[in-house]
């Protein structure tokens, strides 16, 4: 839906003492200021909730209690509305540090694709403080999951500490985490079965978005040798996330040069373009290259490359982005590039809203890193 229309919504509920439904219309359903109550009771309805702060606070609260499916909705709901500016973002990571003992990663999953969007807009003065707070969110996962598996764990706990030991030393600037992974790095590369595959594709990404060129380097050097189409992506993909304009340029120049898989180079190029530090840069070298780009790729996926292209919400180059593809419009991918514009309006609107405001909000103690 959208505009002014009002849809009747079903909905599910409980609060402390009882559950029900009900329907969602012309009338809302306010709470006693007292009551805990949550919608989507079971986390199975198709539609968005915005609590009010105090209400917010009381799920907090009762995180631990609820089932996997409402905590990963309370969480997806108020991201939701974090982005749709209904929510401060300071709200949203408050809520995800109740987080405490879950061990779903798809639950952890959500929360960290948060952080990360918070991360790509704050004000670099601020994102200390930020990386600070998140090593304080996942170090104690950090530290009871370690580095090496159990022989009984399951896939989700693998699936979890990779996501960690990731967040850790991405997101949260963890000069330990990004040692060991450089250690865990080095014994990868003696060859398949070397280190844990989920460990290893951690210690890969930490290394890569913290790496310069001697980092890309080596990347493509084990590219160069890999067994299998797989391990081709893996580092490919890893050269991609390097923060380094020089590396950005020379995998423009190897798509240019049929030196990535066609069917690689759009997801490669929309890596690039949503890198934090040069994906403003990135989009200057597209541009020059436009045509060239495009014809180096296969018809139903040039589209693809501005897959990424939401996270360009600087200012200036949000406006660059509107008027070039209005003057070098996608063939039958109007509406794509439409949702593509809309997404990228509403993180502009995410950086007019947090980019000094979060920072204040962490550094005045309302959040504690």
């Amino acid at each position: 839906g959208g505009g002014n229309q009002q849809w009747q919504v079903p909905a599910l509920y409980r609060t402390a003492e009882v559950s029900g439904r009900m329907v969602v219309g012309d009338s809302a359903f306010v709470p006693s200021v007292n009551d805990f109550v949550l919608f989507n009771h079971g986390g199975d309805g198709f539609y968005r909730v915005n609590y009010p702060t105090d209400v917010r606070a009381r799920l907090a609260e009762g995180f631990a209690d609820l089932v996997p499916a409402e905590r990963y909705t309370l969480l997806t709901d108020t991201w939701a509305n974090v982005l749709a500016g209904e929510t401060p973002a300071a709200e949203y990571l408050s809520l995800i540090s109740a987080l405490g003992e879950e061990q779903q990663p798809d639950v952890w999953g959500v929360a960290v694709a948060g952080i990360s969007e918070l991360d790509r807009v704050i004000s670099s003065d601020d994102r200390p403080v930020l990386q600070s707070l998140v090593r304080g969110l996942v170090g104690d996962k950090v530290e009871e999951l370690g580095w090496v598996p159990e022989s009984e764990e399951t896939d989700q706990q693998r699936r979890l500490r990779a996501l960690v030991l990731r967040t850790a030393g991405t997101l949260g600037d963890d000069a330990a985490v990004q040692r060991e992974a450089e250690n865990v790095f080095a014994v990868v590369q003696d060859g398949p079965g070397a280190a844990d595959g989920d460990v290893a594709d951690a210690a890969i990404g930490i290394v890569a978005a913290n790496g310069g060129i001697a980092e890309f380097e080596r990347l493509l050097e084990l590219r160069s040798g890999a067994q299998n189409p797989q391990d081709d992506v893996r580092y490919l993909r890893a050269a991609a996330a390097v923060p380094d304009r020089a590396t950005a340029a020379r995998l423009i120049r190897m798509v240019l040069a049929g030196e990535v898989r066609s069917q690689d180079s759009n997801w490669v190029i929309a890596r690039l373009l949503g890198h934090r530090e040069i994906g403003p840069a990135v989009w200057e070298m597209v541009k020059e290259n436009w045509d060239h780009l495009l014809a180096a790729m296969p018809a139903q996926h040039k589209r693809r490359m501005l897959d990424l292209i939401m996270y360009r919400s600087e200012p200036d180059v949000a406006v660059d982005i509107e008027s070039w593809l209005t003057d070098h419009p996608f063939p039958a991918s109007e509406q794509f590039t439409a949702q593509q514009l809309e997404r990228l309006r509403v993180r502009v609107g995410l950086r007019e809203r947090e980019s000094s405001r979060l920072g204040d909000a962490i550094v005045r103690g309302r959040l504690k890193p």
